[in-house]
């Protein structure tokens, strides 16, 4: 009884995961993440922590690869806990601002000495003797070392105050970057729990996939001439953001114009009428007790001058094709298109920060 007992409790193991695919949608993106794992006979809750607070709970997928274990369940949650790490962005200006903070305090250090030394040359200026009066020669050495010395610590604060100047408005300025990286920055984390069930110690491999928001891709054109007579050149490109509170650290990126939470039931189409434009030729004539008159008459759509019109378009529209240049992402992606959306699939991985 007591080794069914044992048998029988839930372990806890936490899972190191990588993120491996990303396919970035134009609002929300699929993540894939990927671990191995071992385990024990029994049942085992499998923890990936420390995720994205944006993951949609409904859309969390998991999948060993060992047909021996059976998944029980697969749980998502909030962690309020455990805050997100650190941005290496913002790591840097943290550290950079702790620098220039240090370099202040210096420089206020020196200032306060200089102006101690001042002070106390003024305050023990006079070199008047009790019974004697000075000699030139010691006067003229006296108020030299006064002049000499008091010119030094001037121009030293001076410096000083040109110095704390220029390191407020670096610390001004890296303070303004960290608010605005705090403000996009996600303190919270989520996790996700994967209960299995084996019956002997396995090592297998463990794939998890979500949807989170706070992320997608826009397409961007860019259309180049050189001039009127050359042709055109246009580029196809799509910017991607993501402020997931995770970093994507070179990932495969596929961008796709799809979208994860439209169902993919058949809608009830509705019918669209079509009217055809009808090309009016106007002529005239005379008749009797009457002025010219226009009058309308239906002409043929397809006439003769309307093939010459289009044959015109055909030999004067400009050819588009794409920009021959050096070799970029394209020669790496790979376009697949479907019945209701296209994937373009990019051989290279990226590294895309979450800060919007």
């Amino acid at each position: 009884m007591i080794f069914i007992n044992a048998f029988s409790q839930n372990r806890e193991q936490a899972v190191n995961s990588k993120i491996k695919d990303v396919t970035v949608f134009l609002s929300g993106a699929e993540i894939h993440r990927s671990g191995k794992v071992t385990l024990n006979a029994g049942v085992t809750e499998l923890k990936l922590k420390e995720l994205s607070p944006s993951i949609n709970g409904n859309s969390v997928q998991a999948k060993l690869g060992n047909a021996n274990v059976t998944i029980i369940s697969v749980n998502h949650k909030m962690d309020y806990l455990t805050e997100a790490t650190y941005t290496p962005r913002i790591t840097e200006i943290k550290d950079s601002l702790e620098d220039m903070n240090l370099k202040l305090k210096m420089r206020e250090s020196k200032e306060r000495v200089y102006k101690e030394e001042k002070s106390m040359l003024i305050s023990n200026k006079s070199i008047r003797g009790e019974q004697n009066g000075v000699d030139v020669e010691e006067l003229e050495y006296m108020a030299d070392f006064y002049r000499n010395r008091l010119t030094d610590i001037e121009n030293k604060l001076l410096n000083i105050e040109k110095e704390k100047k220029d390191i407020n408005l670096t610390i001004n300025k890296l303070r303004r970057q960290l608010n605005v990286l705090n403000a996009k920055k996600t303190k919270n984390t989520s996790e996700i729990t994967v209960k299995v069930s084996c019956n002997t110690r396995i090592i297998t491999d463990l794939d998890v996939s979500y949807v989170v928001n706070n992320a997608g891709w826009v397409p961007k054109y860019d259309i180049r001439s050189e001039n009127t007579t050359d042709p055109i050149e246009l580029t196809y490109k799509g910017d991607v953001y993501q402020n997931t509170g995770i970093e994507w650290e070179s990932v495969n990126i596929t961008l796709s114009t799809g979208n994860p939470t439209v169902s993919n039931s058949q809608p009830n189409l509705k019918p669209w009428y079509l009217y055809y434009y009808s090309n009016q030729r106007k002529k005239s004539y005379k008749a009797k007790g009457l002025a010219n008159v226009q009058i309308q008459q239906s002409a043929n759509y397809e006439s003769d001058y309307l093939e010459d019109d289009v044959q015109l378009l055909k030999d004067e529209a400009p050819m588009l094709y794409y920009a021959e240049s050096s070799r970029s992402s394209a020669d790496f992606t790979t376009v697949t298109e479907s019945t209701v959306n296209t994937e373009f699939k990019i051989d290279l991985p990226y590294s895309i920060t979450s800060d919007g």
